[in-house]
Parts: C-alpha cells; sequence; structure tokens
C-alpha cells in the first residue's frame, strides 16, 4: 500500500509550492515538545519525511502548528505517523515551512506503533485508504523510532532546563535601549528610512521607539527653523530629505547584505514593520555611533532573516511596537512644528499648493458639468437612455478575467450556499450544522451591482496601527503624525450564476446572488494597481473604471444614470459577460451569540482572490 490517498501530496511535493495548503501523510522525524509562545498561544514543532527516513530530518517538511487550546495541539513522537490536512506553506525567519494558525486549525491525525491513534477533537475520522496507507508507513519506517529517540531525550530535558524554548527566544529579543554591543540580537521596530548602497547592500533606518544613548541623535525641528525662507515661499521644498521622526536616539541605521538585502529591496517599504534576526551590533567605521549589520549566514547562505510583519498577526512584541509608538507622537503632536512657510495663527499656502488647489477645483467644476449632461440627455425623450452595445453573447466567459487553477471544476452560486454542506456528524453521532469553513471554489459568475454606489469610495484610508491593536487604545486620533495611514481597496460585488454551464432558468424565477468581497492585496491582484486616493487622483479613477468595465460591462453607466430606476427593476438586463472567479469562505466573529444561537455568533462570508483582470 505505497499509494497516496486521494487529495494528499508527497512531501517533496508540499516542499516544492510556494503556497496554498496541501494534505500530507508522513512519518516524524524530528520533534520537540509543545511550548508556549510569548502570546496566547501553544506551539508544536516538528519534521516528517516520507521516505529515506532512517538518514534524519534533513530535507524533512518542517511543521509548526498553533493552537490556544492544548488539546487540539498535535504532540507527535519520532517515528509516529501524522495527517495534516490543508496546512498551509509559508515563510517564517526566512524559512520555507508548512504552518497552522489558531485561525486555520488544520486538521490531524496521530498512529503510534505502540499505542492507540489520536484525532484532533472535532475532526473527521480517516478514510480507511487512509488509515492503510499510514499503517502501511509504520510497518515500512521503524527504523526512524530508534535514530532520533536519544535526540528527542537530549531534547526534552534541554527544554525542560530552559522551562520553554519561548523564553531562549525572548532572551535573543533585543529593545534597542538594551543593546550592547558586540551583540547578535533580533529587532522588530518599523522603518522609517531606506537607502540603496551601490553595491549589493542595503541600508534600513529602525525604530522600536526606545532610546540608547550610543544611537545617532535626530534633532526635533522647531518651529522658527524655517523664517528666513518665508518671503521666497516660491520655493518648494524638498520635505523627503527632512528627518520623519522619530526624533533623538531612537533609530538604529542597519546594513543588510546578501541575500536579505535583495529580499528586503522587493518587499520593505518606509513605514513597514520587520523583523531583523542575528543583527550584528557594533560600533560604525565612521559615525562612531552604534549600527547593525545583517550579514550572509555562512551556514546557510539563501537563509533570509528579514520577516515582513503583516496586518493580521497578534505577536506580543509587535503590539507593544504600536502601543509605544503611539504614545510617542501623541506626546509630540503639540511639539511638532508646522510645515515650512506656515503658521498657526496665520496659515498660508505656497504657489505650489495654490495650483494643485486650483487644478482639483477645476475637475470638481469637469464632473459636475458630465453629471449635468447626463441628466439632461436622460430627459430628452428623443434620445435613447443608453447607447447599445455590440451584441455579445450573453454565457459566454470573459477571456480577459482569468484565475488560478483552472483544473478545479467550477461550482455554482447556489450549491455553495447550500446549508446541507456545512451539516457533520461527529465521532459522538451528534449531528451539528457549522456557521462557515474555510474552504475555497471556483465559480463562473455575473456581477449584477456592486458596493459603494461611487467608485471614488472603493479604496479608504484606514490607520494600520490601530488594526493591529484592539480598540482600547486610549486618547490617539488617527491624524497623528507617525501614523500608517494607508490607501486599501475595499468595494463588494455581486453576483449571480453566469456561464455556458449553468442550468436554464424559467421566466419568472432568479438566481441564488453571493455578496462576494473584494479587499486588499486580493483587489491588487484583480485590478492590477495599488489603492490611492480615487477622488485627487484622476488618472487612477479613469484607469480603475476601463478595468472594472472590462469585469461588469456598462454596468456602473445604468446603475448611474438612474439609481432608482435600476434598483425597481425598471432598467434594461445589465449586459454582462460571465467569467471565472476563485472564491473563499470564512467567517467574521458578529458578537450576537444570544440572538443567533445556530451561527454561535460567527457571519459566513465570501471572498475574492487569485483572480486578475487582463
Amino acid at each position: 500500500m505505497d499509494r497516496l490517498p486521494p487529495g494528499f501530496e508527497d512531501v517533496a511535493t508540499a516542499q516544492s509550492r510556494a503556497s496554498g495548503a496541501v494534505s500530507i501523510i508522513a512519518v516524524v522525524v524530528d520533534a520537540l515538545s509543545p511550548t508556549r509562545t510569548s502570546g496566547s498561544s501553544y506551539m508544536s514543532t516538528f519534521t516528517v519525511k516520507d521516505r529515506d527516513v532512517g538518514s534524519g530530518p534533513w530535507g524533512g517538511l518542517k511543521v509548526k502548528y498553533f493552537h490556544d487550546d492544548m488539546d487540539h495541539l498535535p504532540d507527535p513522537d519520532v517515528g509516529d505517523v501524522i495527517l495534516l490536512r490543508n496546512i498551509k506553506s509559508s515563510i517564517v525567519r526566512g524559512e520555507r515551512m508548512h504552518v497552522s494558525s489558531y485561525a486555520d486549525s488544520a486538521a490531524w491525525a496521530l498512529w503510534s506503533k505502540h499505542g492507540r491513534g489520536k484525532l484532533k477533537p472535532g475532526s473527521l475520522q480517516p478514510t480507511r485508504e487512509e488509515k492503510k496507507y499510514a499503517s502501511w508507513l509504520l510497518e515500512n519506517n521503524v527504523s526512524a523510532q530508534n535514530i532520533h529517540r536519544t535526540r528527542r531525550d537530549d531534547e526534552t530535558r534541554q527544554a525542560a532546563k530552559q522551562n520553554t524554548s519561548s523564553e531562549v527566544t525572548s532572551r535573543r529579543f533585543c529593545l534597542l535601549r538594551d543593546a550592547v554591543f558586540s551583540k547578535f540580537i533580533d529587532i522588530t521596530g518599523e522603518v522609517v528610512k531606506t537607502f540603496r548602497e551601490a553595491d549589493d547592500r542595503f541600508i534600513l533606518y529602525v525604530t522600536d521607539y526606545t532610546s540608547n544613548e550610543h544611537l545617532f541623535n535626530y534633532i526635533q525641528p522647531s518651529n522658527e527653523m524655517d523664517d528666513d525662507d518665508r518671503p521666497y515661499q516660491y520655493i518648494k521644498k524638498d520635505k523627503d530629505n527632512r528627518w520623519p521622526g522619530p526624533f533623538g536616539t531612537m533609530t538604529i541605521q542597519i546594513t543588510l547584505f546578501t541575500p536579505h538585502a535583495e529580499y528586503a529591496r522587493e518587499n520593505v517599504k518606509v513605514k513597514d514593520y520587520v523583523t531583523l534576526y542575528n543583527v550584528h551590533i557594533k560600533e560604525g567605521k565612521f559615525s562612531g555611533r552604534m549600527e547593525g549589520a545583517l550579514h550572509t549566514d555562512q551556514k546557510y547562505p539563501h537563509k533570509i532573516q528579514v520577516h515582513l510583519i503583516n496586518g493580521m498577526e497578534t505577536d506580543l512584541h509587535i503590539m507593544q511596537l504600536v502601543k509605544r509608538k503611539m504614545q510617542y507622537w501623541k506626546k509630540m503632536r503639540e511639539k511638532l512644528p508646522n510645515d515650512p512657510g506656515e503658521n498657526k495663527n496665520s496659515p498660508r499656502k505656497s504657489i505650489s499648493d495654490l495650483v494643485v488647489d486650483r487644478k482639483r477645483q477645476r475637475q470638481r467644476e469637469k464632473r459636475e458639468k458630465l453629471k449635468e449632461k447626463k441628466r439632461k440627455k436622460k430627459e430628452d425623450s428623443d434620445q435613447p437612455d443608453f447607447p447599445r452595445l455590440a451584441p455579445i453573447k450573453r454565457d459566454q466567459l470573459n477571456p480577459h478575467v482569468r484565475a488560478s487553477n483552472p483544473a478545479i471544476p467550477c461550482r455554482l452560486i447556489r450549491d455553495i450556499l447550500d446549508p446541507d454542506t456545512h451539516s457533520f456528524k461527529g465521532c459522538d453521532g451528534v449531528e451539528f450544522q457549522l456557521p462557515f469553513q474555510n474552504v475555497r471554489y471556483r465559480s463562473s459568475v455575473r456581477v449584477v451591482d456592486y458596493f459603494p454606489h461611487n467608485l471614488e469610495d472603493f479604496s479608504v484610508l484606514y490607520n494600520r496601527d490601530r488594526a493591529l491593536l484592539s480598540d482600547d487604545v486610549g486618547d490617539v486620533s488617527d491624524s497623528d503624525p507617525g501614523g500608517r495611514m494607508l490607501w486599501e481597496w475595499r468595494f463588494c460585488l455581486l453576483v449571480e450564476d453566469g456561464g455556458p454551464n449553468v442550468p436554464y432558468l424559467p421566466p419568472g424565477q432568479t438566481r441564488e446572488r453571493m455578496p462576494l468581497f473584494v479587499w486588499g492585496s486580493d483587489a491588487v491582484f484583480l485590478l492590477q494597481m495599488d489603492a490611492v486616493n480615487l477622488r485627487d487622483n484622476q488618472d487612477a479613477l479613469s484607469n480603475l473604471r476601463e478595468k472594472l468595465f472590462v469585469l461588469w460591462g456598462d454596468l456602473e453607466e445604468r446603475k448611474s444614470a438612474d439609481i432608482d430606476a435600476f434598483y425597481s427593476g425598471k432598467a434594461d438586463t445589465v449586459s454582462t459577460k460571465p467569467f471565472t472567479c476563485c472564491i473563499k469562505e470564512y467567517g467574521v466573529m458578529t458578537g450576537n451569540k444570544e440572538t443567533d444561537p445556530i451561527s454561535l455568533g460567527w457571519e459566513r462570508r465570501f471572498q475574492m482572490f487569485q483572480t486578475a483582470i487582463s
């Protein structure tokens, strides 16, 4: 029984995947005892292989499994066989591994040579084929149980001395205020500035909002420092060359070498949060101040030790950093000077600013004229309401919209929304209804509506620092000078089944419709555009309108011409081509557990991903 069960991949194939989720059954060749992280979760770390097991953990697939409940955490021994369903590939500290977070909660099952198997609570029982394959692995890889048993015992004794591996990590993690020369530390901070060297080096200026007297002192500008320039306000100063803060001895210059430099050049931007591992603290050759260097790892030269922190992480160090930052800028809010050429009591604008204001005013007037022209055209009975487009085949798929995983068959919206797909029977025979599942689909759909109504509102400005913390962050304004105010795509499409394989619908009946959210990086992938202020950038707004015309045809034109007629059903049928897209299902906590006990306080949602307009 050396054939993998359906839906599973061998370890080599799983390791070759740069992203996505895989299911594997393999032998545990290396394992650490579960430990508590710096947050509220527990972590289990182990390595698996399905061939050449006796040679040790080298070349195996490393797994990190996180959960807040120890009972849901796999605790394998060396030689056990483990099944993992839909575990995601990720990069942790520059190393490729597979990770299951608390939100993912990948299903698992364990088989041991000397005892009964174990199953993750609430998971489905393995199939007959999966059990047979696991038994075959146990019988044919007995050597793994003895080869690494001594190593396992040594690691257990070492972990007992150190209590937990998280404590070891916390000893190496260091705030800038505690950094000393000639030490190697891990730093979590915000990127204040970047600089590209002529050679392969790349420099990051990083702050964690703590002070060290050995760091370079960045002087805070005063309110009066630019008074001499007031008669010459028509000269526009280069604000990019001014130090943005924080001021004082709070920022360290860190020089990155290959391969860290290449990664940072492509991925790290100003105001990003990063964790840099194994930074060498030293004295600057020319400045004599404290600096850092991130050299190439001599043992693993391709290992990247720059970790870019996303907006969903809840690590304790990140949250503490954001809180220090918000407290700092709260204190500095009243102390910061105005821009050069301005005065609190009598604000004045430079000529360049006045030119920008006039340009924006002309753009607003132009938009008003276009709206008035459309309104008059609508009122003229001799004119048709809409220009007639070239006839199209209504059920022909749009070739200009493409989705990943073309081998996966499409599912109908009505089948995705069917509540019976979320009914399960537990190990004890009790039937229950899941409020949602973390699953993915492919479907061919047609857009019939969108929200917000105005395209200018498709991108929003938000404070990413507040998103990393809870609502209880004190009296901190969204307009803080140091706030990470970013533009992000956020809009929703109302879709229904469409395409050549969709069953015929009798007259008078309506199809099932699904609100499909589009936001963040998935929206950037769809539009091939970064989010900007669409009210101040007419070129970007025009590009967005052209992109969406490919997606939904003349839908916007018909809706904006007469929104009342659009929703009353008096407008003509929207002539949009269907397209194929990828959809992921997830849940959002609403907190209404008492009012809706069936959903347990969760709301089922759907989001578009891995779909692009070409």
